[in-house]
């Protein structure tokens, strides 16, 4: 069998959950090839991100779609809200969500549709 195999990054995601949102944040911001970067109930410290976007290209960024997702009772919402702001404010462009419950496993796989939908929606331009 022959496969062609695109060049670049238009198909790649990566999804990052609670304490690993952070990790995956930064290897989308320095490696340059996901397409789409879905963090979930992610754990950001303040001022973590307004550090990394500092030294980022702003084309690499600008091609890259964020979905960020948080629930409204969750432990991690201060640092969500705050990277939606960030990137607000530096006009990446992003989808922000506040969903309702504690976060969590469950709650995640609840919303899993909608970030795959997301994603499909993204690489179908």
């Amino acid at each position: 069998n022959h496969f062609r195999i695109r060049k670049g990054f238009r198909m790649r995601a990566i999804v990052g959950y609670q304490s690993e949102a952070s990790c995956v944040m930064n290897l989308t911001l320095f490696q340059e090839q996901f397409r789409l970067n879905a963090t979930i109930d992610g754990y950001f410290s303040k001022g973590e991100i307004n550090n990394l976007l500092k030294n980022i290209d702003s084309d690499h960024i600008q091609r890259t779609s964020f979905y960020i997702v948080a629930p409204d009772k969750g432990d991690y919402y201060e640092g969500n809200g705050e990277l939606h702001m960030i990137l607000r404010d530096n006009d990446v462009k992003h989808e922000y969500r506040v969903k309702e419950g504690n976060g969590g496993f469950e709650w995640m796989l609840a919303g899993l549709n909608e970030i795959i939908e997301f994603a499909s929606k993204s690489f179908h331009k």
